[in-house]
């Protein structure tokens, strides 16, 4: 899986990669937060994709209906307040309501938990073509723990499974949220006790 990230403004640049990717045989998912859905609903409308996933559309936005012969799967995250409740008759698969602040909803564990496990799915080998050299890895995900060391969950063994193959998201316990090591983008030459 590669991502690319665009400002919601860079619609030509985010067309172009589109078109690359799609020409070189990749599945197409599109994950727009905020003003960011307007862009995505935007592209859908004219580009193939495989997978639409639209976190926080705001009233304030110029959002566009899922054009049903371009759009696979959609899936919507809303929230309460005024600037996360659009796209509800936007005619999306899925609709998920998460009761959040609109700059909470994009790192709340129902939204990062509900993304991965739909990108997970789009991209999910049949089950008699498993890959040979992944097919034993189990998924990692870092999260901060009280005492300041960067714990590595090993995957679905463990306390922390979630039940859909993913390990749980956890929030930093910090509340800086700028804190790259908290969200596990950074390194950590730190290990377990």
């Amino acid at each position: 899986m590669e991502a690319d990230i665009f400002e919601y403004s860079a619609v030509s640049e985010a067309w172009k990669k589109i078109t690359q990717k799609k020409r070189d045989g990749y599945k197409i998912a599109l994950v727009g937060y905020s003003l960011g859905n307007t862009t995505i609903t935007w592209l859908q409308r004219y580009l193939a994709v495989d997978l639409l996933l639209a976190i926080s559309e705001s009233s304030l936005g110029q959002n566009h209906p899922i054009t049903r012969e371009n759009t696979r799967r959609s899936v919507l995250w809303y929230g309460p307040d005024f600037l996360s409740n659009a796209g509800l008759q936007d005619g999306f698969d899925k609709v998920n309501y998460v009761n959040n602040l609109h700059l909470m909803m994009n790192v709340d564990p129902r939204v990062v938990n509900g993304v991965l496990r739909e990108l997970r799915d789009l991209v999910q080998w049949e089950r008699d073509k498993e890959p040979v050299m992944t097919a034993s890895l189990a998924p990692m995900t870092r999260f901060a723990r009280a005492d300041g060391i960067a714990a590595v969950d090993g995957g679905p063994a463990s306390a922390q499974d979630t039940g859909d193959g993913w390990p749980a998201m956890r929030l930093p316990i910090t509340g800086d949220i700028t804190c790259k090591e908290c969200w596990g983008f950074a390194q950590s030459l730190h290990s377990l006790p």
